[in-house]
């Protein structure tokens, strides 16, 4: 499975729940700079939600990625 597809399953099975790179990165065994790119990407093609708020996992505010609700 390649990480666009990780981050996507992940945040699915976390709806409702916000994750900045760093903490998604750790979720699915992938690097951050990875999971940036995998979370840009299912952003802008598969209708997640990537905005500025406080991660659900680590509680720092940063860009994070949201699966829809």
């Amino acid at each position: 499975m390649i990480a666009r597809d990780k981050v996507a399953a992940f945040l699915l099975a976390h709806r409702g729940r916000f994750f900045c790179e760093r903490c998604l990165g750790r979720a699915v065994g992938i690097d951050p700079s990875t999971g940036h790119r995998a979370a840009t990407r299912i952003a802008r093609t598969g209708g997640f939600v990537r905005e500025y708020g406080v991660c659900s996992e680590c509680g720092e505010s940063r860009l994070v990625t949201r699966a829809p609700c």
